[in-house]
């Protein structure tokens, strides 16, 4: 009778444990066999570096965010995830993605808000730019490290643009017909130093790191520029310390600007 009674009380004691569920599953790197179904809590799912070539079945209905990032999949393996009507935010960098044209997509139904495409072009550009023809507004795009030569085909990006580190002078960038309210232009050039005069009040955010920014006018600009900025990140430039060497938070430190210039 204690022999059960004890039994009882352990299971109350584990019971929560035992049912309980994490939201989010992580296979990154796993040698073992993926499970053909997920638990229905489940709706973060990361399958990062396993050299997939196809997307596995057990990616289901159920999932909010996927990161597939560092396989081996084309464009043709993971049409399935991109017509999903629940999934919305993948993650797709670092995948050899764009080998030929893209396919037209019907996407009308697509729940897709946050699309990481860095790093997956691995011929023609272009071909990214078409693919990104299926969709109207996202709210966040990364398309870094993707040799890109324009940027004036994009869909509407209502929050986060990472377009940094691809083959463009920032003013270029300039020529949007829409702004985020963070805008990532690391390792894009701008020798005019003249990015911050120009961006529209919507954006609140801006990280230049290593565009080159020698010139003492661009803090000049934090100081004068008529937008709403509250954040700049100008790391690895060879400006004065220390403004080359972190994160600049200008509502906090406008003043000590103000003092080393």
């Amino acid at each position: 009778m204690n022999l059960l009674r004890l039994l009882h009380l352990l299971l109350l004691l584990f019971l929560p444990i035992l049912t309980s569920s994490s939201s989010t599953l992580d296979l990154s790197y796993t040698t073992s066999t993926l499970p053909s179904t997920l638990p229905p809590t489940v709706t973060s799912l990361s399958l990062s570096n396993l050299n997939l070539k196809t997307v596995p079945p057990l990616i289901d209905d159920n999932l909010l965010t996927v990161d597939l990032s560092n396989n081996l999949l084309t464009l043709p393996s993971v049409l399935s995830v991109f017509k999903s009507e629940k999934i919305e935010e993948i993650n797709l960098s670092f995948n050899p993605l764009f080998t030929s044209p893209p396919l037209k997509l019907n996407v009308t139904t697509s729940s897709i808000k946050t699309l990481n495409l860095s790093n997956a072009v691995t011929k023609n550009p272009d071909h990214l730019l078409k693919f990104l023809t299926n969709y109207k507004t996202l709210d966040s795009l990364i398309i870094s490290r993707n040799d890109l030569k324009t940027a004036l085909k994009l869909p509407l990006v209502t929050k986060h643009l990472d377009i940094s580190y691809n083959p463009l002078h920032i003013t270029s960038i300039l020529k949007l017909k829409f702004y985020p309210e963070c805008l990532i232009l690391d390792g894009l050039k701008d020798p005019s130093n003249s990015v911050l005069d120009l961006l529209p009040k919507i954006v609140k955010k801006c990280s230049l790191r290593s565009c080159s920014l020698t010139s003492k006018s661009i803090l000049k600009s934090i100081l004068l520029n008529p937008n709403n900025l509250t954040e700049i990140d100008l790391s690895c430039n060879p400006l004065i310390p220390p403004f080359g060497s972190e994160t600049i938070n200008l509502k906090s430190l406008k003043k000590g600007l103000k003092k080393n210039l």
